[in-house]
């Protein structure tokens, strides 16, 4: 393996800056640039010196340094963290050096990588570097260190070794079929697959919402044409961010923003107000809107309490059908509440519902306060998180032990009852990282900062 650089801090104003070096050529590398001898260097211990210009001798800036020896470092090869001041010019000016001196400009996500590779971690745990770096919550960090801590590879463990005793038991009677081995006992083969299908779809549900928590909510406010919604949006952002008009009509298209409400990051869309109408334009706004509830988790369905004909419709109903959260927000309670508030109860039996002032902000705390709670309801409080590829594998694993399930549940042979489960546990090694191929593990850290 080549010897690679990377600046692991974000370039910009900053006190200090990191830059790091991994490979099997870093000791050369830290004679050169510093000019003392590595032997007389004590790994992860922290030196001050002057850092040089391998080819002018130019000193380029004074800085901390720490050397790490294989395999008691980050990627498990020598290793070393160079502490520089920050800034622009700098960072780039030492990273050109080591280059000079014998490196290459790191890949996204390679450091990283290479612990892999070196068997400091398994992927999940890989994986989860990246989540980390992302996390936008405190909630989500705790999600994403379940991984890094090996909790969910450890859970996740178990079942491989299930099915491998699955696949024992089935491979003794094809192995060895002259030998006096006892038949197998359906009943404890069918719990041995009941306890792996229940494992994993147990695993996968939990692994989605921690997804779905970690991207957050999509909140979709929709509703009749000038009833607030915009402004209701902005007032969410806390800030003038939709374009707010009496005039009917006004908002063409969706816009979206993400915004934290109550420590959880969500996404809200202000979406066309929802009418008949023959204009060409506002019918594709219309149609998005549509598509824009459809995807989204939460709907904040908006209606006028201070006008006296305000009336619940059978939109209420189809989104009860399609299983959405709703929350029923009756804004514009400054001009005074004029609507049945009685029948509204009995008519929002089941539907949450609240009353606002959007344009001068009253009770808008109690709308995120509810917007959490519905959050919750969805999401729940998941312990870890699977990324798509890692959900797409554990579905795929789902269904080859289905299938497996199937075959001996009709008393076919078990050449053909043990194949799906002997390709569950391929697949199972690709998530975890054994004889993974190359072109997989490029696509994961390519998602990876440089430096990472």
């Amino acid at each position: 393996m080549s010897t690679v650089c990377a600046i692991a801090t974000p370039h910009g104003i900053s006190a200090l800056a990191i830059i790091r070096v991994t490979g099997p050529d870093t000791k050369e590398i830290l004679k050169k640039i510093f000019f003392k001898n590595p032997s007389e260097i004590s790994p992860k211990r922290i030196y001050r010196s002057f850092l040089y210009h391998p080819e002018t001798k130019e000193i380029l800036d004074e800085v901390t340094f720490v050397f790490y020896r294989e395999p008691e470092s980050y990627t498990g090869e020598d290793m070393l963290e160079i502490i520089s001041h920050g800034g622009y010019i700098v960072p780039r000016l030492i990273e050109e050096a080591i280059i000079k001196a014998g490196a290459d400009p790191a890949l996204p996500g390679e450091f990283t990588k290479r612990r892999f590779l070196n068997g400091k971690i398994d992927l999940l745990q890989a994986e989860s570097i990246n989540e980390i770096s992302r996390a936008t919550t405190k909630s989500a960090v705790s999600i994403t260190l379940s991984k890094l801590k090996r909790d969910v590879s450890k859970r996740f463990g178990v079942i491989q070794d299930e099915i491998i005793d699955l696949v024992k038991d089935f491979e003794a009677i094809i192995d060895f079929p002259e030998e006096d081995i006892p038949p197998l006992d359906d009943r404890e083969i069918m719990k041995k697959y009941n306890s792996i299908i229940k494992k994993l779809e147990n695993f996968i549900e939990e692994g989605e919402k921690g997804r779905k928590f970690l991207k957050g909510p999509k909140i979709a406010i929709c509703g009749k044409t000038n009833v607030g919604k915009s402004t209701l949006f902005n007032a969410l952002l806390e800030r003038e961010r939709a374009i707010v008009s009496e005039i009917p009509g006004t908002t063409r298209d969706y816009i979206s923003e993400e915004v934290f409400i109550k420590e959880v990051l969500t996404k809200v869309f202000d979406t066309a107000g929802i009418r008949k109408t023959k204009g060409k334009v506002e019918k594709i706004g219309i149609k998005k809107t549509e598509q824009i509830i459809e995807q989204s988790d939460i709907i904040v369905y908006m209606l006028d309490a201070s006008s006296k004909n305000e009336k619940l419709d059978g939109f209420i109903k189809n989104l009860k059908e399609k299983e959405k959260e709703i929350i029923v927000v009756f804004n514009k309670i400054d001009r005074g509440i004029k609507i049945d508030r009685k029948k509204l109860k009995r008519d929002l039996k089941d539907i949450s519902f609240i009353f606002v002032s959007a344009k001068e902000r009253k009770n808008i705390d109690k709308l995120r306060n509810l917007i959490e709670q519905k959050t919750m309801k969805i999401f729940g409080e998941p312990h870890f998180s699977l990324s798509e590829r890692e959900s797409r594998i554990c579905v795929k694993v789902l269904t080859l032990i289905r299938e497996s399930f199937t075959s001996f549940s009709k008393k076919l042979s078990e050449e053909i009852v043990v194949l799906p489960l002997k390709e569950s546990l391929s697949l199972m090694n690709d998530l975890i990282g054994i004889d993974v191929e190359d072109k997989i593990l490029e696509k994961i850290f390519e998602n990876f900062c440089v430096g990472k």
